[in-house]
């Protein structure tokens, strides 16, 4: 584990994962005095970044003891939790098939999951 790299514990398995995860970045903000504060979570990748990378970075988060919660539908990530994936570039050909029958690109299921995807200028 690198020193610098934040650990999280994990409920369940995510893909080669056991029981922790290491996550690049967390910080706090608080944007008001009766606000409750926001929780940003980074994860950096440095390669061309395919749905299977995305979805454990979204696994890591719903399954952590940190970020996640446990609801009627599922576990879901916590409210108030927002992952920040920054890398160099993403896969255009990657497609999500949802359980409804549709199919979007990976910019497009991060901005519906709440993720904010950051192109990284090398």
């Amino acid at each position: 584990m690198h020193p610098r790299r934040i650990t999280t514990h994990l409920i369940r398995s995510v893909g080669d994962l056991r029981m922790n995860a290491e996550l690049d970045r967390v910080w706090e903000v608080s944007p008001g005095p009766l606000q409750p504060p926001i929780t940003f979570v980074l994860e950096c990748k440095s390669n061309i970044v395919t749905k299977r990378n995305f979805v454990e970075f979204l696994n890591i988060l719903r399954f952590s003891t940190d970020f996640g919660v446990d609801t009627p539908e599922g576990r879901q990530i916590r409210n108030g939790v927002v992952g920040v994936f920054a890398a160099g570039t993403f896969d255009p050909r990657e497609r999500l098939h949802l359980k409804d029958g549709n199919v979007l690109t990976l910019s497009k299921y991060a901005a519906r999951c709440n993720i904010q995807l950051i192109r990284r200028q090398t």
